[in-house]
């Protein structure tokens, strides 16, 4: 089985504009590299140094990953992972 990841509009160029992505069950950095590997480009949107960048909110399952295991957090079959970048105005 698989993980579906939900790609916010942002980054949907990056995606040819897919909304939705099934990639294998892994770790976040797991599943950032598969996507990386269809999509290049898109994980330099995401990590930096190995951790999600400051300003991406990566959920699993409704579930922030920061009160988890950050970037090691493990995502299983079924699972939804929404990626969802913050929104400031200055």
């Amino acid at each position: 089985m698989s993980v579906i990841v939900l790609i916010p509009a942002v980054f949907q160029n990056i995606t040819g504009y897919k909304e939705k992505i099934e990639c294998s069950s892994g770790s976040i950095l797991d599943i950032i590299n598969q996507l990386e590997g269809t999509f290049p480009g898109i994980s330099e949107k995401l990590v930096e140094h190995g951790n999600i960048k400051k300003f991406i909110n990566i959920y699993i399952n409704d579930k922030d990953i920061r009160f988890l295991s950050r970037q090691n957090t493990v995502a299983k079959d079924g699972d939804i992972i929404m990626i969802i970048p913050a929104v400031s105005e200055g």
